[in-house]
């Protein structure tokens, strides 16, 4: 699997190449959070602020739950195939991962544009 994407995570790897790829990891999911919550809370109305950050903070909790889940028990699936080949298992985990937010980057570009109305305001 390791042709798939590059190198990746190997049994050599050493520690600075981990902590520089944790360390893109973090500067990534941070670029994209910012915006993405100025996003979500300026396209809603001022007094359903609470309401959206709100649910904006299950949601994103909802991911990381399912996201865990789902990531190990695919690592522990490929686990018991392999015969414990921790490399192979973890790359799957991560493979599936990906195709996952491709698919939800997929559908968030089809998603409608603009201001996010109530039924208050379907009338006007």
């Amino acid at each position: 699997m390791a042709g798939l994407t590059g190198p990746g995570l190997q049994a050599d790897t050493g520690p600075v190449a981990i902590v520089l790829g944790l360390c893109l990891l973090g500067l990534a999911t941070g670029m994209f959070q910012s915006p993405n919550n100025n996003a979500v809370m300026s396209s809603v109305q001022p007094s359903k602020l609470g309401v959206a950050s709100a649910l904006t903070a299950t949601v994103r909790n909802l991911g990381f739950v399912t996201g865990t889940g789902m990531s190990t028990g695919v690592f522990a699936w490929k686990m018991e195939k392999s015969g414990g080949n921790f490399i192979d298992s973890f790359h799957l985990a991560l493979l599936v991962a990906g195709l996952i937010a491709i698919l939800a980057m997929i559908t968030s570009l089809g998603k409608k544009r603009g201001p996010i109305r109530g039924p208050e305001d379907r009338g006007n």
